[in-house]
């Protein structure tokens, strides 16, 4: 049995893992891969993707922000 805070820690790690693997791949085909997930049912890995999608848009929005400036 684990304690909440090793769940927590795990997952983290496991969306920074995933982040790390889509890092490389174009926006449209992350995309496709969240569909895929939801058709196929993999639910528990939806998490993970919509973060790395997150901190993708984030990172786009900071550079667009910098050069801006």
């Amino acid at each position: 049995m684990s304690l909440p805070g090793e769940a927590v820690s795990r997952e983290r790690v496991f969306q920074l893992w995933v982040a790390h693997r889509l890092a490389g791949w174009p926006t449209s085909r992350i995309l496709d891969f969240e569909r895929w997930l939801l058709d196929e049912g993999q639910l528990e890995f939806l998490p993970a993707v919509r973060d790395a999608l997150w901190e993708r848009t984030v990172e786009h929005a900071q550079r667009a922000v910098q050069g801006a400036g």
